[in-house]
C-alpha cells in the first residue's frame, strides 16, 4: 500500500499543479515514508503550491499545515490558522512543573497559589509532574515562576504546554453535544 501511495503522489506531481487536493496520503506509510512524504509537502508549500490534506493523523498535519479545519458530522467545528485554532481551543493556558519527588506538603504549598487551575499530580519513582491550566500573560507566568522558587520547592522544569491538535479534536467533536 506505502508504494502504491508514492506512485498516485507521483502521478499527481507530473503536470506541476498549483493546487494538489490529498485525502490521507500517508496511509499504509512506515515512519520513515512518512517523513520523506512530510518533507516534500513542505518542499511542495515553498514552491508556492497549496495543498489541501484531509488526515486522521493529526501529529502530521499539525505539523505540515499553516491552516486547519475540523469537521465533525458535516459541520465546521473550528477553523483558521493552525496558531489560531490552538489559541482558541487551548483558552486557559497549560504549564507543566516538575519538581523532585515530593510529599503530601506539595498540595498544601501548592494551595497558595489560586491561580493554578485544574491541578494534575503524578508522581514517579524521581519526580512529582504537575500539570495546570493558568490565565495569566507572560509577566504573570513568570511572576509565578519567581514565587514557586521563593516557597523552596526543589524545581527540576516549568514550561508550557500546548493542548495539541488530537486534544483539541477529541475537545471540539465531544460526541455528547450531539
Amino acid at each position: 500500500r506505502g508504494t502504491a501511495q508514492r506512485i498516485a503522489l507521483a502521478r499527481c506531481l507530473l503536470h506541476d499543479p498549483s493546487l494538489l487536493i490529498l485525502d490521507e496520503p500517508a496511509s499504509g506509510l512506515d515512519p520513515r515514508a512518512r517523513s520523506e512524504l512530510r518533507a516534500l509537502l513542505a518542499e511542495l508549500q515553498a514552491l508556492g503550491k497549496t495543498i489541501v490534506l484531509s488526515s486522521h493523523i493529526l501529529a502530521d498535519i499539525a505539523e505540515v499545515c499553516t491552516h486547519v479545519a475540523i469537521i465533525d458530522q458535516g459541520r465546521l467545528a473550528v477553523e483558521g490558522s493552525l496558531d489560531d485554532v490552538l489559541q482558541q481551543a487551548q483558552g486557559a493556558r497549560g504549564l507543566v512543573i516538575e519538581l523532585l519527588n515530593q510529599t503530601a506538603e506539595l498540595t498544601q504549598q501548592l494551595s497558595l497559589f489560586p491561580e493554578l487551575l485544574n491541578i494534575e499530580v503524578k508522581m514517579t519513582s524521581l519526580r512529582t509532574i504537575v500539570r495546570c491550566r493558568v490565565n495569566l500573560t507572560d509577566a504573570e507566568i513568570n511572576n509565578l515562576l519567581v514565587r514557586l522558587v521563593n516557597t523552596g520547592l526543589p524545581l527540576v522544569s516549568f514550561r508550557e504546554e500546548s493542548l495539541g491538535l488530537e486534544r483539541i479534536f477529541l475537545q471540539v467533536t465531544r460526541p455528547e453535544d450531539r
